[in-house]
């Protein structure tokens, strides 16, 4: 009985004196020689795998998290890579700091996301070179198998067209 009453008292401090684990967050020189390595590949999309794999440690704080979203939307920016999913990227890094050091690089892929909304919704026909980089950003979508498509009503070379509309869902090309 004795033991048994000692055993439940041990147990008792014991468990008292659990506390709730600390996050761990990667230490400040570590992150900035990550950043540095995730940057240095050629290819835009190794330089956005390495800044996912950064993300999926889990050990960042949120302005970490930030940095690497901001940074990896900087990427897919300066590559013209699915813009739509970049704004989405620069919005969460957003929401995650008060820090304003972002906010130069958000105002010129928002006033880029604005701009092909109205190049959008104007009806112009977009030269090979622009149709090329609005396919290439997400805007336009390979859809259509037969004819032109309906949505390039001004304009007259569209030829390069065939094929393609805007894409009824940005975010998601």
């Amino acid at each position: 009985m004795r033991r048994l009453l000692l055993g439940a008292i041990a147990a008792i401090c014991l468990s008292a004196c659990e506390t709730t684990p600390v996050p761990v967050v990667m230490e400040d020189a570590a992150f900035q020689a990550a950043v540095a390595n995730a940057k240095t590949p050629w290819h835009p999309y190794n330089k956005m795998n390495a800044m996912d794999a950064i993300i999926a440690n889990n050990v960042l704080s949120p302005e970490q998290t930030s940095r690497i979203l901001y940074e990896r939307a900087v990427i897919q920016t300066d590559a013209r890579i699915n813009l739509p999913e970049a704004v989405n990227k620069l919005n969460e890094s957003r929401s995650l700091t008060t820090t304003t050091l972002f906010s130069s690089n958000f105002q010129t892929v928002m006033s880029t996301d604005e701009a092909a909304e109205r190049y959008r919704q104007s009806g112009l026909a977009p030269d090979p070179y622009d149709a090329a980089t609005l396919e290439a950003a997400g805007y336009l979508c390979r859809q259509r198998i037969l004819g032109k498509s309906d949505d390039f009503t001004l304009g007259e070379d569209i030829d390069h067209l065939k094929n393609i509309d805007w894409c009824t869902q940005p975010e998601n090309s």
